[in-house]
């Protein structure tokens, strides 16, 4: 088997969260819920999880997708 340079642990494929990061990312109109800061907001997604960042404080929280949220 060739070495492509990829030395994962056993168990690692690749694809997790932390070695690939999200499916997308989009910028989201409106003030965070915590500071107030005016569109700092970062909505991101990855497999079936969606959530939204603030760029300012750091502020986290999990959101449905568009098509769960009807």
């Amino acid at each position: 088997m060739p070495d492509f340079g990829w030395n994962y642990p056993p168990g690692v494929t690749g694809n997790e969260y932390e070695i690939t990061w999200a499916d997308y990312a989009k910028e989201v109109k409106g003030a965070c819920p915590n500071c107030g800061a005016p569109d700092t907001l970062i909505e991101e997604g990855y497999k079936d999880v969606c959530w939204q960042t603030c760029r300012a404080c750091g502020f986290e929280q999990d959101v449905l997708f568009e098509e769960q949220r009807g």
